[in-house]
Order: structure tokens, then C-alpha cells, then sequence
């Protein structure tokens, strides 16, 4: 706690296939909340999940300062793109990204379950704050202000919770908080029944 640790974009890509469950990063220690600074010119999210099986993965009292001393910012700093099990965030402060956290699962292969976003505060994104396709998905007590387009989005989600979160400023036009609740897999039956008719 109470120092600032640089963090280049896109060179970490945590394990995952099963064997490698069970990953905290946090704080020890007194005082402020450690601040770890995006540098570089990269676009790349901070933190990708890119491989099956990721589980137990755990971000607890940290701030991410996204925007890079040349004014580059991360892509994400949790970008979800392949299968994963219980995924926490919790008391997590994010200032001046393009996205907070990307969950980009599906019904099947990439089924993203059990993501848990808890006490965080998010700020100024060029884009949606959070993106989630997802299963079992929690938000609660988060505060979400400023951005350039909805701050949360989601094209499906199959069991969640919203409650006690506030939200503020999503772009002009854009609702805060963007749900779809349809099940991915009625979707898939609907289209094939109606390409049998």
C-alpha cells in the first residue's frame, strides 16, 4: 500500500487449463490503495484471459490509472475471452480506461460463470465500462461515472444481480445500464427452428 508500480500492457496472460487455479492480486500493508500505472504505447488490456479454465481469480484493493504518461490508454485491465470459473473484483478503482472489465463468454466453450464485481469505482472510459456475456454475474455497491457510451453492456446474461450501484454519465444518448436477459441457447433454438421452416 501506499506506492505506485508501472504495468506495460498485454504481458500478462494468466494460466489457466485447469492445473493453475487460484490467482489474488491485492494490497498488504497500511495506508492508500497500491496504484498500478499503465506505461507504454500499448493498446492491450492489462490482465487477459485468452486460455480455457481459468478459475478462483481474485482482484482485491488495487486502482488502475490507465492512460500511460504519453496519454495512451489500456484496452482493458480484465479482458475475459475464453472459459473461466469465479472471478472476483473487489474494492477496485479504475481512472481513465477504454474499458474496466470485458467478460466475453458464451453458452458453451467459452462459458464465463460466477463473476462477482463488488465496491469498485470506475471513471472516464472511451468506451462501455463493462462488457459482459455471462453467467452467474453479481454487481453490487459499485460506482460507475463518465463515459463515451453505455456503462454497462450486456448482450446476454443468464443469472445476475444488480443492486446498490450507482450510476452517472454514460454518453449522451446511451442508457447506463444496457441488459439482455435471453438465454444464448433459446437464441441459437429460435434461429435454427426458423431456418427448418
Amino acid at each position: 500500500r501506499g506506492q505506485t508500480f508501472t504495468m506495460e500492457a498485454g504481458k500478462v496472460t494468466p494460466g489457466s487449463f485447469y492445473q493453475k487455479y487460484g490467482y489474488t492480486f491485492g494490497a498488504y500493508g497500511e495506508g492508500l490503495k497500491p496504484i498500478i500505472q499503465k506505461v507504454g504505447s500499448s493498446t492491450a488490456p492489462l490482465i487477459k484471459d485468452g486460455t480455457t479454465g481459468l478459475a478462483h481469480f481474485a482482484m482485491m484493493d488495487l486502482e488502475f490509472r490507465c492512460v500511460s504518461p504519453e496519454g495512451i490508454a489500456s484496452g482493458e485491465v480484465f479482458a475475459g475471452t475464453a472459459q473461466a470459473f469465479n472471478l472476483l473484483f473487489l474494492r477496485v478503482d479504475v481512472y481513465g480506461c477504454n474499458r474496466a472489465f470485458g467478460f466475453s463468454g458464451d453458452a458453451a466453450d467459452r462459458r464465463i460463470d460466477g463473476v462477482f464485481i463488488v465496491d469498485c469505482n470506475i471513471y472516464n472510459a472511451s468506451n462501455t465500462m463493462i462488457f459482459a456475456r455471462a453467467h452467474r454475474f453479481a454487481m453490487l455497491n459499485n460506482s460507475l461515472d463518465y463515459s463515451q457510451d453505455h456503462l454497462v453492456y450486456t448482450s446476454y446474461m443468464d443469472r445476475a444481480v444488480f443492486a446498490g450501484n450507482a450510476f452517472s454519465r454514460p454518453a449522451f444518448g446511451r442508457v447506463a445500464l444496457r441488459v439482455s436477459a435471453e438465454d444464448a441457447d433459446e437464441s441459437a433454438d429460435e434461429d435454427d427452428d426458423e431456418a427448418d421452416d
